[in-house]
């Protein structure tokens, strides 16, 4: 972490300065941050800005503070996306992983006809696009600049916010804790614990395929911070994501097609798991950590799918465009609410489905399954982080969403497992992987 630090001192006290004029002033917050935008532009940091941008996403889901970042995040993607064309030679050659969800993205626009509210639909719909290109050009155009080291900056920056979220319940209570559970920086506790499970995949798949990246402090210091982390925030969905990744990579690496069948009779057993779960808690002891008053009330999700999948006949095979699913459940939030169901759809598919209907919810898995078994071809943690991702999507619409801090994360992670510079060869030496890494400390 002291190298780290040492590395990134100017940009954390940056970052430091956006959080405490946020708190206070959201015109403040962004005449500091388009002003740190240009510095960090001026003198070509492009880890940092990708850096900054990850830490807007997070300052943007939190809904009683840094109301700024809700709003900034748009010009901020915008920023990220102009500066690629502005710097060609350093973007060049391009990453194409957004070319595969261009069928996805026609449909989305298609659906813009029967939006409810076509200015929103029309915004994310270019965001999702705008995320598609931005996060892979800049990963790889990172790698290219700083080699692993710059990979590995992005994981400490995700650890280092849980850890900042961890101290900050010192100074504020009120505000790290929602009814009762850990949310740290973001707006709810099962927010932060959508983004503990995919900032653990990134960290596990780098030290997976780079074993001497992290030294053993390191890797035994982010275990510990997300392990405990997830625990005080209480997330079951996020603690059975990171369980499956684990799992399944144990799994495949004795075989990846006892792998596949176990995850058959897993998928074929979740029936018989649900209807004997109260049973279990109750005989391991675990109710209040479980929140088993929720399960036994389904904790509303059964609700909003049952209600989601009505309203879905209406959209079935185009969508409403992207946004669709929060328009129709705002105009129904009364109804829900007495039936026990505050928020969203809680279920990506579903979301999608709304969105963009049966075909574009096709189009968009059919590429994203294929860019997981792309990268399976060169290493075997891809499929488990693909299981995890799509357990995690059930429960939590975050997949839907372009501008929030758990999608980008996701896509950083797909780059990392698929792009050839990162891993240009499966029979690359670790000797070589090592000198490399040396030279770039």
């Amino acid at each position: 972490m002291k190298d780290h630090l040492s590395r990134h001192i100017q940009s954390y006290v940056i970052f430091l300065i956006w959080g405490i004029v946020g708190w206070f002033s959201s015109v403040g917050a962004m005449m500091v941050v388009s002003l740190s935008l240009l510095l960090f532009w001026k003198s070509e940091r492009y880890l940092e800005l990708l850096m900054g941008f990850l830490l807007v996403l997070v300052f943007s889901d939190n809904l009683d503070h840094f109301t700024f970042a809700k709003s900034f995040k748009n010009v901020y993607i915008l920023f990220l996306f102009i500066t690629i064309f502005t710097r060609k030679k350093y973007f060049s050659p391009f990453p194409t992983i957004h070319v595969g969800f261009i069928p996805f993205l026609i449909i989305a626009t298609i659906g813009l006809m029967y939006a409810g509210n076509f200015s929103v639909s029309l915004q994310k719909t270019i965001s999702y696009f705008l995320l598609l290109v931005v996060v892979p050009f800049y990963v790889v155009v990172i790698h290219r600049e700083k080699g692993l080291i710059g990979l590995k900056d992005l994981a400490w920056l995700m650890v280092l916010i849980t850890l900042f979220g961890i101290l900050f319940r010192i100074v504020n209570p009120e505000f790290s804790y929602l009814a009762g559970r850990f949310r740290g920086l973001f707006g709810n506790p099962n927010g932060v614990g959508i983004y503990l499970f995919l900032s653990f995949a990134y960290f596990f798949v780098l030290q997976t395929l780079y074993p001497s990246l992290f030294t053993r402090n390191e890797k035994r210091f982010f275990y510990i911070i997300f392990i405990y982390a997830l625990l005080i925030c209480g997330s079951r969905t996020a603690l059975l994501s990171v369980f499956i990744l684990l799992l399944f990579t144990r799994l495949y690496r004795f075989s990846p097609f006892i792998g596949f069948i176990i995850l058959i009779i897993i998928m074929f057993s979740l029936e018989l798991i649900f209807q004997n779960l109260v049973y279990i808690i109750q005989t391991l002891g675990l109710e209040q950590y479980f929140r088993l008053n929720t399960l036994e009330e389904g904790s509303g999700r059964f609700v909003a799918w049952g209600f989601a999948w009505q309203k879905i006949q209406d959209f079935f095979f185009i969508g409403g465009s992207m946004g669709n699913d929060e328009f129709i459940m705002r105009q129904n939030y009364g109804m829900l609410a007495k039936l026990g169901h505050q928020g969203g759809v809680h279920n990506s598919y579903l979301t999608l489905w709304f969105d963009v209907g049966i075909i574009g919810l096709v189009l968009y898995f059919t590429n994203f399954i294929k860019l997981f078994i792309q990268g399976a071809r060169k290493n075997r943690v891809a499929i488990p982080v693909l299981f995890a991702t799509l357990f995690s999507i059930t429960y939590e619409s975050w997949l839907a969403g372009s501008l929030n801090p758990f999608t980008i994360i996701l896509f950083c992670t797909i780059t990392i497992l698929i792009s050839p510079e990162i891993i240009p060869e499966i029979q690359e030496s670790e000797e070589n992987l090592n000198e490399a890494i040396q030279i770039k400390n």
